[in-house]
């Protein structure tokens, strides 16, 4: 019965496709993944792989599988100086042989090996998914375009292999991690050095591994405050790319504290929950990134007298599950505006749920629980994670950035963007770093 309130792989095709408990797993524990490139990756290009790999051994059941390719070291963020393929098998992926019907990526913009169903690659700040090679060469690209073209990709071979979603792998889609007018150049030439990271789940612990990955000439002279008061569960292990079995029970704040202190960060913990009296102290970050499902919390955030919040939110149903929507304040609208009040009605049991509790496999306790739960993959938090680390890079930069993305990564171009009205007050070299 537990195993069911926290299988959230299996809630989530539940919820999709209204397959039944038993029928969702069987679909899970049969679909593969197969990763190949060549065989030296340049930065951008790591970062997609790694992503790929961390999201790819939470949703891909029956194994992610390593090419003849893909040898070197590592050269981005702080994983280095390990040998990638070895780095790659730390993660989860193996190399013995694949299960004939599994799904193919190929990392680059090139033909490919081995007849993929998709490419995945950076062309400056946008990442690229494609099932066919690119028609012309593409721009030297950064960590986050990588980092998203990462999660793009596994979304996408998982709405093919386990959803069946016949719009999958069939059309080239990107998506920029800067939004309009990007600089030709894809160089990050500013780092949040200091920020409130208000959430450490889904996307809270994405956006802990973007920070890693970025061009740090010293990783001690950023300080981040970790806050959120929630204690790790099984459920979370499918969902959150950076939770181990070892983390089960134990407060998130610390054990993310240990994963992103072990890689040379400074970090200040906060193990309370954000209220409306919550502000920034005269020494507090004066950026803000949150990634939370509570909008209290969020609205909270927003109206707390920090100089920048970006706050990137994920769908929280299964039709919603590929959806993304980020806000940055001050923006054109207030909080409360954004996050209005809703009144929710009485919610009737899905028809797959009421039959596990008449087959006696699920109480009526454990049926709500999942009811109420909001369902992610981890995918969809990774390329929210490189659009909220994309914007923030943006704004240090430039002084602004978007105020408002809309997505999905079933139909990027129907992406819709909107730019902050208004540059902030405070320059952009208050809250950076900047990157030689």
């Amino acid at each position: 019965m537990n195993a069911i309130v926290h299988d959230r792989s299996a809630q989530l095709l539940m919820a999709v496709d209204g397959l039944g408990y038993d029928e969702a797993r069987f679909r899970l524990e049969r679909a593969a993944l197969v990763i190949d490139g060549p065989p030296d990756l340049d930065e951008a290009h790591q970062a997609l792989l790694l992503s790929v790999v961390r999201c790819g051994v939470r949703m891909f059941k029956a194994g992610v599988f390593l090419g003849e390719g893909l040898s070197g070291r590592i050269t981005i963020g702080l994983e280095r100086p390990a040998r990638l393929r070895r780095a790659l098998q730390d993660l989860g992926a193996q190399v013995q042989t694949a299960p004939l019907d599994a799904a193919r990526l190929w990392i680059g913009a090139d033909d490919g090996h081995g007849a993929p169903q998709l490419r995945a690659w950076v062309d400056g700040w946008q990442a690229v998914i494609s099932p066919r090679p690119a028609e012309d060469p593409p721009r030297t690209g950064n960590v986050l375009a990588g980092m998203a073209a990462g999660g793009l990709a596994v979304a996408e071979l998982f709405r093919k292999t386990v959803l069946a979603d016949v719009r999958a792998c069939r059309r080239p889609q990107a998506l920029s991690v800067w939004g309009a007018n990007e600089p030709e150049i894809a160089k990050i030439t500013r780092l949040p050095r200091h920020a409130w990271l208000l959430g450490l789940g889904n996307l809270g612990q994405a956006t802990l591994f973007g920070l890693s990955l970025l061009p740090w000439d010293d990783p001690g002279e950023a300080t981040f405050v970790l806050n959120d008061a929630d204690v790790v569960g099984p459920e979370n292990l499918s969902v959150q790319i950076l939770t181990t079995p070892a983390w089960i029970g134990r407060k998130k704040v610390r054990a993310a504290a240990e994963w992103i202190e072990a890689r040379g960060f400074k970090v200040v913990l906060d193990e309370r929950r954000f209220i409306a009296s919550t502000q920034p102290g005269q020494n507090d970050p004066r950026m803000a990134l949150v990634g939370v499902d509570n909008l209290d919390a969020r609205r909270w955030a927003a109206a707390s007298g920090f100089d920048l919040v970006i706050d990137a939110g994920l769908g929280a149903s299964g039709p919603e599950a590929f959806d993304i929507r980020l806000h940055a304040f001050p923006g054109a609208q207030d909080p409360a505006a954004v996050w209005p009040e809703i009144q929710t009605a009485g919610r009737k049991l899905p028809s797959s749920l009421a039959a596990l509790v008449e087959q006696g496999r699920l109480d009526m306790c454990g049926a709500m629980t999942i009811a109420g739960a909001s369902v992610g993959v981890p995918c969809t938090a990774v390329v929210a994670a490189a659009l909220q680390l994309g914007q923030a890079c943006r704004a240090l930069e430039t002084g602004s950035c978007a105020d408002r993305v809309d997505l999905s990564l079933a139909d990027l171009p129907r992406a819709s963007w909107r730019q902050m009205p208004a540059a902030l007050y405070r320059g952009p070299a208050v809250l950076a770093s900047r990157v030689a």
